[in-house]
């Protein structure tokens, strides 16, 4: 479990790292919380059926792409809480 983490966590960074120029922007939001999401929950989601046979792997991408859409509602939440609060990131250069 701990390697599942790391490489999701890994993931979720890059995702981060990637969308740096539009990290301002309504989109950006939306795209960093539905990818780091993704990242994350899948990365675990395909570990936890070897560790757990409750959970068989073909549920894996029912929810993962539950999650994606959780945050990516997340993200665009988060970009109104932050453009209502003044506090919107500045402009990559």
């Amino acid at each position: 479990m701990p390697i599942g983490y790391f490489v999701s966590f890994f993931l979720a960074g890059w995702v981060f790292d990637a969308t740096r120029r539009i990290r301002h922007r309504f989109t950006g939001y939306v795209v960093r919380g539905a990818l780091g999401a993704a990242a994350i929950y899948g990365s675990i989601g395909l570990i936890l059926p070897a560790m757990d046979r409750s959970m068989p792997l073909r549920e894996w991408p029912m929810m993962v792409g539950l999650f994606t859409v959780l945050g990516a509602l997340g993200g665009g939440v988060l970009w109104v809480v932050h453009w209502v609060r003044g506090k919107l990131p500045s402009r990559a250069s």
